[in-house]
């Protein structure tokens, strides 16, 4: 894959980072862009665009030439944000995108997607064959950004590959990994339950190599997770033993469920929207097991993360940074 050309947007995020690095490092030409500039962008084939929707003919100058555009950048969890950002950019910014990929004959478009399309608490292992419920902001716009660009792929536009992720952690990450390993190094974190219950996730890692190798394989939609999957107990210890603290408490649900009734009383009073409610804390109690089957042969990447190795690294950096 060497010799090809591709295009990463999103390109100073946690995700669209890792992918542009480990693309050149293999040697392929690869292209950025981003809507705001960093010191990361130095390579004469990085571009900033603020709003591609206002700068079409910018963008299929970026575009040009490219044998696939692996799609990364995304509004995602932004508290107060109104509806119409999300749409603006995880939408109509994704449109525009297909529109310059079909102008300037993009044979392949891969998009970064969520399995938050599939709802909060889907029951069951979410494989491609889950039915979508969406319920947040990002989850709906990523989903009609996900039906859009299948509408374009067969209107003339690029091939289309979707991946749903599920919650990615590594260095760099800005998720609930990094927030429960600052939270345990700082002895402020309780494992809800007996902490049995399962919850996927994938190492940033084995994202890029499955964004890099859905340029040239497979079509359609993808769960991408690690084929192994810890339960909270086992990664809260695992996280523990890195930080060297001791083994966080596990809390009876009952008695999480009666403190966040009481949160959310206390807040009601104040007018304001608790931290902590009860719907949290029936969410954490949950599984959310992934399966990535259709990933590994397909695509042929092999996902899995050594999880030790992974949370290790990621405390280190985390340290190196001052935060735990």
């Amino acid at each position: 894959m060497s010799s090809r050309r591709i295009l990463v947007t999103g390109a100073t995020g946690f995700v669209g980072s890792e992918i542009l690095a480990r693309a050149r490092a293999g040697g392929i030409h690869a292209r950025s862009l981003s809507r705001r500039a960093v010191k990361a962008l130095s390579s004469p084939d990085d571009y900033v665009l603020a709003d591609w929707t206002k700068d079409q003919e910018r963008l299929g100058d970026v575009v040009e030439g490219m044998d696939a555009v692996i799609h990364c950048a995304s509004v995602v969890h932004r508290p107060g944000a109104p509806s119409e950002e999300y749409v603006r950019f995880n939408v109509e910014a994704s449109r525009a995108l297909a529109a310059a990929c079909r102008a300037r004959s993009v044979p392949r478009l891969v998009f970064l997607s969520t399995i938050k399309v599939y709802g909060e608490t889907p029951a069951g292992t979410i494989d491609e064959s889950t039915p979508v419920a969406p319920e947040s902001p990002y989850a709906r716009t990523k989903l009609e950004a996900e039906e859009m660009l299948d509408r374009a792929a067969h209107g003339g536009g690029p091939e289309l590959v979707v991946l749903r992720l599920c919650p990615v952690f590594g260095v760099g990450d800005k998720g609930n990994v990094r927030t429960m390993i600052r939270a345990i190094a700082r002895r402020r974190f309780a494992v809800p339950g007996d902490g049995s219950n399962k919850k996927s996730l994938v190492h940033v890692s084995t994202v890029a190599e499955v964004a890099l190798a859905a340029c040239t394989r497979g079509r359609g939609t993808f769960v991408v997770a690690d084929r192994d999957v810890p339960s909270v107990a086992e990664l809260s210890d695992t996280i523990a033993r890195e930080v060297n603290k001791p083994r966080p408490l596990r809390v009876p649900a009952p008695l999480l469920y009666f403190a966040a009734g009481g949160f959310e009383v206390g807040y009601r009073v104040l007018r304001r929207e608790p931290r902590i409610n009860r719907a949290l804390i029936r969410k954490s109690l949950l599984p959310s097991v992934c399966n990535p089957a259709r990933v590994e042969a397909d695509l042929q990447v092999p996902c899995h993360r050594d999880l030790r190795e992974a949370i290790r690294e990621e405390v280190a950096w985390l340290r190196q940074i001052g935060e735990i």
